[in-house]
């Protein structure tokens, strides 16, 4: 019993655990989902502001800017925009990268935390079992017990039946013995008085 207790307590620490377990993937999931948004968010702006630097160089153009002088700036810009545009994208798969090690830990956490859990309910399945076994057995021992028990009050009771027929039949032996030594006597004595 006390086997199947701490089985059942071990299962229900596997649980618990199993359920901490989803709880850090579902934060793992959402953080990730929210700096994803974010860098997404981030990298859209950086597209309307390079889209934005384009139209500028194309009013520049068409208004009559020294083209040099223009064309430096937008390349200036452009580069400064694609730094961050390109560190962005770096650093979205960085972290991109980081989600799958740790949703794959995640989930290897998740598989052996189920593992265990099967192998803790196989385990109290078969101290079950087990003690289903002895206590059929436990019950059939009582029962012999029992019966055992009930055999020898009736035999005692029978032996101190036999013991009072014995008594009393030994008393009643006495009693004939008593009577036929007084018979025989009376006999010798009747014996002797007829012979004189």
């Amino acid at each position: 019993m006390l086997r199947i207790r701490e089985e059942e307590e071990k299962r229900k620490e596997v649980a618990g655990k199993f359920q901490a377990t989803l709880m850090d993937i579902t934060a793992v999931l959402e953080e990730n989902q929210t700096r994803s948004l974010q860098l997404k968010n981030e990298n859209s702006d950086l597209v309307q502001k390079l889209k934005s630097l384009i139209d500028h160089y194309d009013l520049w153009e068409k208004a009559g800017a020294h083209p040099s002088l223009s064309a430096h700036c937008l390349e200036l810009q452009v580069q400064v925009a694609t730094t961050h545009l390109q560190r962005a994208q770096t650093q979205l798969q960085q972290e991109r990268q980081q989600f799958l090690r740790e949703k794959q830990a995640v989930l290897q956490q998740v598989a052996d935390s189920q593992r265990q859990a099967c192998e803790q309910a196989a385990r109290e399945a078969h101290l079950r079992q087990e003690l289903c076994l002895y206590t059929s057995k436990y019950e059939e021992f009582q029962g012999a017990l029992s019966q055992s028990n009930q055999v020898f009050r009736s035999f005692k009771a029978d032996m101190d039946k036999m013991s009072k027929k014995i008594k009393k039949l030994e008393k009643e032996t006495v009693q004939w013995k008593t009577r036929w030594e007084s018979s025989n006597a009376a006999l010798v004595d009747l014996s002797t008085e007829v012979c004189l």
